[in-house]
């Protein structure tokens, strides 16, 4: 992180108690944190089906002439992109936080006899670089992103074919 947060020196039992609680309350508020993403990612997966079903049920509705289908789509895709910038944006957000935090206790935890935090995270980066956001969380929203790019592509480039193919 950018700057260390001074504690000062912790001497009584006291400011140890009371250190040792702010600790708790902090390494609480992480996992809160991640229950908070874990839960959150079901509703970002649940916007973009909605909005890759709209997408499908759009190709077959012959009401609309092919122009007001194409603005639809073209609407659709922006929406869809959109989404999933402001997913990243969300997990990139509470990732932040949650360094901040471990940041925090690595802080506190000097004034403790075992150092678990430092001792895990010293090994997670050794092991697989910082972070802790995960692949598969952010391989998810950029599935769909690619999803929508390569559609918006279709209906760009070969828009006479995406015409045919929505008919």
């Amino acid at each position: 992180m950018e700057e260390q947060i001074h504690l000062g020196q912790v001497a009584s039992l006291e400011e140890r108690a009371i250190a040792f609680d702010q600790y708790k309350m902090i390494f609480e508020s992480i996992n809160q944190l991640n229950t908070v993403r874990e839960t959150s990612n079901q509703f970002w997966v649940v916007v973009n089906t909605a909005i890759v079903s709209c997408l499908s049920y759009l190709k077959g509705l012959h009401s609309l002439d092919p122009s007001q289908r194409t603005f639809l789509l073209v609407a659709l895709l922006l929406l869809g992109c959109l989404t999933c910038g402001c997913w990243l944006q969300y997990l990139w957000n509470i990732k932040s936080h949650i360094e901040i935090r471990f940041q925090i206790l690595k802080e506190l935890e000097v004034y403790f006899p075992i150092k678990v935090f430092i001792k895990l995270s010293e090994r997670a980066e050794r092991k697989t670089g910082a972070g802790n956001l995960t692949l598969k969380q952010v391989l998810i929203p950029a599935i769909f992103i690619t999803v929508y790019l390569i559609i918006a592509a279709v209906v760009f480039l070969f828009p006479a074919e995406a015409i045919k193919i929505a008919e």
